[in-house]
């Protein structure tokens, strides 16, 4: 029953990893996406391709 209750966390916190942290591709895509037009062209990026991306909700 142990062995459950373990995977159950690692489940929990790999959950709030891939939406919650600030080092995951959710939240660096949200950041993109909220970057005037001017700043993704600083950074090589256009808002086409960042629209996109892989985690693109469209």
């Amino acid at each position: 029953m142990s062995g459950l209750k373990s995977i159950g966390g690692v489940i929990v916190e790999l959950g709030r990893y891939l939406t919650v942290s600030p080092h995951s591709r959710i939240r660096r895509w949200q950041a993109l996406c909220e970057l005037d037009d001017r700043l993704l062209a600083d950074v090589g990026l256009s808002r086409s391709g960042v629209e996109m991306g892989l985690w693109c909700p469209h």
